[in-house]
């Protein structure tokens, strides 16, 4: 039999090894993209930038003395750049932790395994799951608030790699897939992330309305868990119960919106 914990370090050494070749991958085309929409000095510059900002006792003076010598638009795609990077690099990381987090056991699962080792009186567990109440709140500050259309990019390219990662995809499909990630990636890097004009509260209440999407998907299938595992401990959610409730502020918040009175 397969020792658990050897298993878990194996499929976490799997990932380690996929999670960097996704990175790679997605690193090389965004720089594909800056030579061709920039110029082939952009790369090498972000490269340099990242060498020097590694070794911050040797490489600081060296790294103001560069970022002092350039000019508005050499800065400003170099901050660019740097940041198509890090929405890569998250959403790459993103996807592999949830690919880890399906290959385990389940949390929910471990959970209800530890109440019945545990040998809790069935009174107490009824209690308890009758009051059971899950609330995220989706918060709307317009500093943190990411574009709707960098937004629906990195989510077609998480997809694009979830597809990639396929086992057993023929030759034409992986080359049908990567080409939908560089274009994808170039139109990432055509995207204006900055806003030219305030949001407004109808701007902050779309955003939340991105994320509900999104969470409306897995609402259905987590409620079906809940109720498959909740049987394994002898109990229901009492009729009407809403164990898991979504809340807003989005479009009422008055720190630094003058708009909303």
């Amino acid at each position: 039999m397969t020792n658990p914990a050897e298993g878990a370090r194996e499929v976490m050494a799997a990932d380690t090894a996929a999670l960097r070749a996704d990175l790679a991958l997605v690193e090389r085309m965004l720089r594909e993209t800056l030579a061709r929409q920039v110029g082939s000095h952009l790369p090498g510059l972000v490269d340099e930038v990242s060498r020097l900002a590694a070794a911050p006792e040797e490489g600081s003076a060296r790294l103001d003395d560069l970022l002092a010598g350039l000019d508005l638009g050499t800065t400003t795609a170099l901050v660019r750049a740097c940041t198509a990077y890090f929405h890569l690099a998250n959403i790459v990381e993103q996807a592999h932790r949830a690919d880890l987090l399906a290959a385990g056991p389940g949390w929910l699962e471990g959970a209800v395994d530890r109440i019945l080792a545990a040998g809790l009186p069935p009174e107490d567990i009824r209690d308890v799951v009758a009051r059971l109440e899950v609330r995220p709140v989706l918060t709307a500050h317009p500093t943190e608030a990411t574009r709707w259309s960098t937004l629906s990019k990195l989510a077609v390219i998480a997809g694009l790699l979830e597809r990639r990662r396929r086992a057993g995809l023929p030759a034409p499909e992986v080359e049908e897939i990567d080409r939908g990630l560089e274009a994808t990636i170039e139109a990432l890097w055509q995207t204006d992330e900055l806003r030219h004009a305030r949001p407004t509260p109808v701007d902050e209440a779309r955003q939340a309305i991105y994320w509900l999407l999104s969470l409306f998907e897995v609402v259905g299938p987590l409620s079906s868990r809940l109720d498959r595992q909740l049987a394994r401990l002898g109990v229901t959610l009492p009729t009407g119960a809403a164990p898991l409730r979504f809340g807003t502020w989005a479009g009422g918040d008055r720190d630094g919106n003058p708009v909303v009175t």
